[in-house]
C-alpha cells in the first residue's frame, strides 16, 4: 500500500500544560510493496508516526493517505483502512489473551463471522507459515515458549493477510540467530502476498540489511527520506557494523552502502583482487 503525508502535524493533549508537538509538518511519499525503516533518537517521533498509518492517532492537521484511502477521525473511514493493516507492537507476546492457540489466533476470524471450516484452514495455513507445529492448536499461549508465544501472536496477525505490517521493534528481545528468523519470516510474507512493511527500528543492522526506504526523525520531524543506500551513505547517522568495519578499513573514502557481514567480505575480496591485478 502506498503512503502520502501532506504536512502533517500531530499535538498531544496535556493535563495543565501546552499542547505536546508529536509530529511537525511531516511531508513525504512511499510507493507500495517497500519495506520501510523509519529511524530516530527515542522520543523523535517514529511510533507516532506510525500510528498514523492505520487511525491510531489522526493528524491535528493534514492528511494522511494510505492505499488510497485517506485516515481521518471519522470511524467507517479508519476501519476501511485498518482492514487491510496490521500492527505488531514491540513485545506482541504481552497481547495474548485467549485460552487456546487455536482460539488466540483464529480470534479475529470469528469476530468477522468467518464460516469454522474456513477458519480452520487458515488457521493451518498460518502456523505452517510462522513455523509453528498443529499439535500446539489446543495447547495454553501462555505455557508456551516465548519463541513460540511470539510466532502466535505474530500469526494471528498475518491470518488476516494485511496489505501492510507495522512492526515495531521486531527483533526487540530476540537472540541474534532468533531476530533474522523472525525478520526472514516477515520478508517472505511481505513477497508471497505483495505487501508492504514498515518497521520502527534502532537496530541499523536490521535497517541495512532489509529496507528499501528509511525515514529518519528527529524531534518530530523528518530529517530524511529516501532510499536506504542513500540515507545510509550520504548521512551522519551510526553505521551498521558491516558499513563501519568498511569506513575504518578505507578511511579515506566514502563506505560502500553493505547490506550484510557477507557484502562486506565480497567487498574486502574484490577490493584485494583489484589491488592484486594491478
Amino acid at each position: 500500500m502506498d503512503v502520502s503525508f501532506k504536512q502533517v502535524n500531530f499535538h498531544y493533549e496535556a493535563v495543565g500544560q501546552d499542547k505536546i508537538v508529536g509530529l511537525n509538518d511531516v511531508t513525504f511519499e512511499i510507493p507500495a510493496n517497500q519495506t520501510v525503516a523509519v529511524i530516530g533518537e527515542t522520543g523523535s517521533g517514529k511510533s507516532t508516526l506510525v500510528q498514523h498509518l492505520n487511525g491510531l492517532l489522526v493528524p491535528t492537521s493534514g492528511e494522511v493517505t494510505v492505499g488510497g484511502f485517506k485516515v481521518s477521525a471519522k470511524k467507517k473511514q479508519r476501519a476501511s483502512v485498518k482492514r487491510d493493516i496490521g500492527y505488531l507492537f514491540q513485545y506482541p507476546e504481552d497481547q495474548l489473551f485467549a485460552d487456546t492457540v487455536k482460539e488466540e489466533i483464529g480470534y479475529s476470524l470469528q469476530w468477522l463471522g468467518l464460516p469454522s471450516v474456513e477458519i480452520d484452514k487458515r488457521i493451518n495455513h498460518v502456523m505452517d507459515e510462522t513455523g509453528l507445529d498443529k499439535e500446539l492448536q489446543s495447547r495454553s499461549p501462555f505455557h508456551l515458549s516465548g519463541g513460540q508465544q511470539r510466532r502466535v501472536a505474530i500469526a494471528s496477525v498475518l491470518i488476516l493477510r494485511p496489505k501492510l505490517l507495522i512492526l515495531d521493534e521486531p527483533g526487540a528481545g530476540l537472540d541474534p540467530v532468533s531476530r533474522i528468523e523472525m525478520m526472514d519470516l516477515f520478508m517472505k510474507y511481505k513477497q508471497t502476498n505483495q505487501a508492504s512493511i514498515w518497521m520502527v527500528s534502532h537496530s541499523m543492522e536490521d535497517v541495512a540489511g532489509y529496507a528499501d526506504y528509511c525515514i529518519h526523525m528527529h524531534e518530530g520531524t523528518v530529517r530524511e527520506v529516501g532510499k536506504v543506500e542513500s540515507i545510509l551513505t550520504q548521512s551522519n547517522l551510526i553505521l551498521p557494523q558491516a558499513m563501519q568495519f568498511a569506513k575504518d578499513l578505507r578511511p579515506d573514502q566514502q563506505p560502500p552502502f553493505l547490506r550484510s557481514t557477507q557484502a562486506l567480505v565480497d567487498w574486502i575480496t574484490t577490493d584485494f583482487m583489484s589491488k592484486s591485478n594491478e
